[in-house]
């Protein structure tokens, strides 16, 4: 045996449990509404430090 010897793996799962995991995270895409989901809305979650934005329009827009 040298010492180029290649050891090849495959990670694939099999087709049974990617119906099965594909089927979970459809599901959880149906239940969360996500497919219609047409904006997005990203607020700041830490006002420790302001970074982002001021602490008052980060609340205002979490109340809204």
């Amino acid at each position: 045996m040298s010492n180029n010897t290649v050891i090849q793996s495959s990670h694939q799962m099999p087709k049974t449990t990617k119906s099965v995991e594909h089927q979970a995270l459809s599901n959880c895409v149906e239940t969360l509404g996500l497919a219609k989901i047409q904006r997005h809305i990203f607020i700041c979650a830490d006002q420790t430090i302001a970074n982002c934005c001021s602490k008052r329009a980060s609340l205002e827009s979490w109340e809204y």
